[in-house]
């Protein structure tokens, strides 16, 4: 049975860059090469991927227990925009698999990835899905930024299914542009009847 995707938000607060940033430079210091963020993505997702059921249950989301395949480990996913990013990512994760089109010929979509270990989760880039689509028992979406997914929020998990289960996006709370990106999203999320929670950084 399927269940209606649901979006976790969780906060994370950074240290904020003074001066401008035009918006590539800011995604580039605040999103693709923070550190701490990346680190807290890490974190995230390899607790979402190999004890999804105590990560929910420690922030008080049992609820959604429900909405997660019982047979078997979830498939997890992290949605990136770039294969820079990815890349940064796969080094941090390295029981993780990662795809994006680079390695992308006219065929279909490649086997090989990023790092070729025994995999926890796949690591992708926005181009990615776009062309060849995944499928996810969970997102992970670390674009932060804007724009919609395209979810159909009806339908969830499964081999021939157009969205995952659970997505957890980063409310990214640093400063007053990753606020009013949070809020985008957030609202695009909920135009697409999608349920959308929030838990405090752990």
């Amino acid at each position: 049975m399927a269940h209606p995707i649901q979006v976790v938000f969780v906060l994370f607060r950074g240290r904020p860059v003074r001066g401008r940033l035009s918006p590539l430079a800011w995604k580039r210091r605040m999103l693709w090469d923070c550190a701490e963020r990346n680190d807290v993505v890490r974190l995230w997702a390899d607790q979402l991927a190999t004890t999804p059921r105590a990560w929910l249950r420690r922030h008080g989301l049992a609820a959604l227990l429900g909405a997660l395949p019982g047979n078997r480990r979830p498939r997890v996913t992290i949605l990136v925009e770039g294969a820079k990013h990815a890349r940064r990512l796969a080094s941090l994760l390295p029981h993780w698999d990662g795809c994006d089109l680079s390695s992308v010929g006219s065929g279909a979509a490649p086997a090989e990835a990023l790092v070729g270990t025994p995999s926890n989760g796949v690591i992708t880039t926005i181009m990615y899905k776009y062309r060849f689509g995944f499928s996810a028992d969970i997102l992970v979406r670390a674009t932060g930024h804007r724009g919609r997914l395209g979810f159909d929020p009806q339908k969830a998990g499964g081999d021939a299914a157009p969205g995952p289960t659970l997505l957890k996006d980063i409310a990214d709370e640093t400063d007053a542009r990753g606020r009013a990106d949070t809020e985008v999203r957030r609202r695009e999320y909920a135009e697409q009847g999608l349920s959308v929670l929030t838990v405090a950084t752990p």
